[in-house]
């Protein structure tokens, strides 16, 4: 109907009143869901008619709900080179990794970089790199590092630090999965001393709980608890209640290591708490907490309540596409009988990450 009665200026202000609104909107939901981060675009135009989003809970009610249409316009504008509108946008759907959306943020990334290179923004094509190697590292796609060693390159050339940082932790967490340690450490390391002072002191929070997943991988359990420990410090200074679940747990991995594992539940107890009041349950802010609660239980002979919190856990995952973590919990659920004669010896647990 709008075609035939409409003229092409007349259409092109709806198009262009309907992507400000979604533009602006998904930048004020991410705001409320990401209150600690910080995002390339600052500011957007505003529509004739905000959105209010009272809470974070509005948000995320806002985000779930748009979820497709916020897809759509963002593809519709990179077909229709309405550059500004895309790249305002994918900037803003960071919200799909919380949801497991991992592939659909690689699509949109890709599509992101399309309107970047056009533009001949580098600041901008850093950023989709970062957010599609981000969701790469998820899926365990090998194009994830040459996406996150483009965009830290760019980032260094253009000096925007906060790129540089964000780029040089995702391929961290790249290299521990991969189980390169020295050359994670390496990286965590300079994302540590490049963060001091830097924004609000997340990256460093960051950096830090990075740290102490890493030498608990490693066996330095004392390291993993004090660094993991600073990283609780610095999480709850900023109220950022996802990021100090995942250094709770992860002090709690170091004190299982030095055979503290009443201490480790008390960790665990209050990491699940904080995790379970989370948007969406995110596999790093519940279902991590749980797989370590379950661990010391299980160590501690409280083996039915620990097969509750692996099916919890395995439960998350599933929900997210994150299929080997979810076997992983099957695995400690088919095995999780106590060993004759004591408590079992502790084992690893599914380990992710949150690097942003």
């Amino acid at each position: 109907m709008a075609g035939r009665h409409d003229t092409e200026a007349e259409r092109r202000r709806a198009l262009d009143a309907m992507l400000t609104w979604y533009s602006h909107t998904a930048h004020a939901a991410d705001r409320r869901v990401y209150p600690n981060c910080t995002r390339l675009v600052a500011h957007t135009a505003a529509p004739a008619h905000p959105h209010p989003l009272t809470d974070r809970d509005h948000a995320w009610a806002w985000f779930t709900a748009e979820r497709a249409n916020l897809v759509a316009a963002l593809h519709h504008a990179v077909d229709l080179a309405l550059d500004r509108y895309a790249l305002h946008l994918v900037d803003a759907l960071g919200f799909l990794v919380l949801m497991g959306g991992w592939e659909e943020r690689v699509d949109t990334a890709t599509a992101g970089l399309r309107a970047a290179r056009r533009s001949g923004s580098t600041e901008h094509e850093a950023n989709v790199l970062l957010a599609r190697g981000e969701a790469l590292v998820q899926m365990r796609h090998p194009d994830a590092e040459p996406d996150l060693t483009r965009a830290s390159t760019l980032a260094e050339e253009i000096g925007n630090l906060h790129l540089q940082i964000a780029a040089r932790t995702e391929r961290g967490q790249l290299l521990r999965r991969q189980t390169r340690f020295a050359e994670a450490l390496g990286h965590f390391d300079e994302v540590r001393v490049l963060s001091r002072g830097f924004d609000t002191g997340r990256w460093e929070a960051v950096a830090e709980g990075n740290l102490a997943r890493l030498h608990a991988d490693l066996g330095h359990h004392r390291q993993a608890v004090e660094h993991g420990t600073r990283s609780a410090r610095l999480r709850r200074r900023l109220g950022d209640t996802d990021g100090e679940a995942c250094a709770l747990a992860v002090i709690a991995r170091g004190l299982q290591g030095l055979g503290d594992h009443d201490t480790a539940v008390v960790h665990c107890r209050r990491a699940v708490a904080l995790g379970r009041a989370s948007l969406g349950s995110h596999d790093e802010t519940l279902a991590w907490p749980l797989a370590v609660l379950a661990t010391s239980l299980n160590h501690l002979g409280r083996v039915t309540e620990a097969v509750g919190c692996w099916r919890e856990a395995a439960a998350i995952y599933t929900d997210r596409g994150l299929d080997a973590d979810a076997a992983a919990m099957r695995h400690h659920i088919r095995t999780a009988e106590p060993a004759p004669g004591g408590p079992r010896p502790v084992g690893r647990v599914a380990d992710r990450g949150l690097a942003r």
